[in-house]
């Protein structure tokens, strides 16, 4: 399969997990990258028709890109070959549901991927295209277990704001606890990766939508004991609560299990390496490419 991918490559920037992804689409197939930072790069708000043809050496287009979706398909409806979307950072506002509703009616897309379980609901009421679920998956080959020692009991790594009820709670929870070894703060790339394979525990906290974000997938590809409240789609990913990762619902029972946890290093070290065994068998980015391009293959 020839595929043309149109996003940024954002290899040094925030949201290098969804890049990662990208890249793993290269190693399955033939494919070809464009956008900003790529080599023709000529401006988002460019005709796409213009700049890259009709596009018939390629099976596929697949758009893949943070929020604006409007700045980037300008000229796609006049390419005449089969458009995969991949929806990521939905926001449940009219004026985002207007936009995609024109994008999508214009392009004729053939099908719809949706990140999390919030999307795939949403957008399988208001859409006629197909939409398939494509939950988050981790770059195993960066995110792994390097079996060395872990000298941070727990590790918050994550931005707050209003999306996210408990995430400023947890924090202010989890600098008081009877131990120094806790890093709260905010890296990225490599420097993040190393941190959760430093940690014994990484916290998590999900938004109010209820979704199952890439920390569930990183924190335990990189064998950390994954703590973290339970979204709405955790069993139908196959995650088993107290045998892969540990849930929590008040702040006041997540200080509870930290504690319990660091005492009971053997059965902390148990369910992290069933978690990070599981991730890795079954949500690496290998895994969901393949899972990803099958969908296409049947669909297109």
């Amino acid at each position: 399969m020839k595929v043309l991918i149109i996003g940024n490559d954002e290899h040094e920037r925030h949201n290098w997990g969804h890049q990662l992804f990208r890249d793993e689409i290269g190693r399955q197939c033939c494919a070809t990258y464009y956008g900003q930072g790529y080599p023709g790069y000529q401006g988002k708000k460019k005709d796409l028709y213009h700049i890259l043809g009709d596009c018939k050496e390629y099976d596929v287009i697949i758009t893949y890109m943070m929020k604006r979706l409007i700045h980037w398909v300008r000229g796609l409806e006049k390419i005449n070959i089969p458009k995969v979307h991949i929806v990521v950072d939905y926001v449940p506002l009219k004026k985002w549901d207007d936009m995609h509703d024109n994008i999508f009616n214009k392009t004729n897309y053939s099908l719809l991927f949706a990140r999390t379980g919030y999307e795939l609901r949403h957008l399988r009421k208001r859409r006629k295209e197909h939409v398939a679920y494509l939950p988050y998956s981790v770059d195993t080959n960066l995110y792994n277990d390097p079996g060395t020692a872990r000298d941070v009991d727990a590790s918050i790594i994550w931005n707050r704001g209003s999306g996210y009820p408990k995430r400023t709670s947890i924090k202010n929870m989890c600098t008081s606890l009877a131990t120094n070894k806790v890093f709260v703060g905010k890296v990225f790339h490599h420097e993040y990766v190393r941190r959760l394979q430093q940690s014994r525990i990484v916290v998590n906290s999900i938004n109010s939508f209820g979704v199952l974000n890439q920390r569930f997938t990183e924190a335990m590809a990189c064998g950390a004991l994954l703590m973290s409240d339970i979204p709405k789609e955790l069993g139908a990913q196959g995650f088993v609560p107290g045998k892969h990762l540990v849930t929590y619902d008040k702040v006041s029972e997540l200080r509870r299990l930290i504690e319990y946890y660091l005492r009971h290093q053997k059965e902390l070290a148990t369910i992290a390496k069933a978690g990070r065994d599981f991730v890795h068998g079954h949500h690496s980015n290998k895994v969901r490419v393949a899972q990803m391009l099958d969908k296409i293959k049947e669909m297109v």
